[in-house]
């Protein structure tokens, strides 16, 4: 399985969020949860996050400071449908 173009490298120049999340943590649990099959492990980690990613407040601050333009308010649509099941 490929990493896919939408891959956060984990650079954190999303960060800090106005509404909290945790960005890079947030697709780093998602990443082990659909790519190494570590569900249990990711859901625990995600589980422990005091914000969510359903959480976003869709400011898009996050993408304006991505270097590498990641569409992350829909990645992150995405963690909370994997995640937050």
């Amino acid at each position: 399985a490929g990493l896919g173009t939408h891959f956060c490298r984990r650079c954190e120049y999303c960060q800090p969020c106005p509404s909290g999340l945790k960005i890079p943590a947030m697709f780093l649990f998602e990443g082990y949860y659909t790519r190494y099959n570590l569900k249990e492990w990711a859901l625990e980690r995600y589980a422990a996050l005091p914000v969510k990613a359903s959480d976003c407040s869709q400011c898009g601050l996050c993408e304006s400071r991505c270097p590498y333009e990641l569409p992350i308010r829909e990645m992150l649509k995405q963690t909370a449908a994997t995640l937050e099941k």
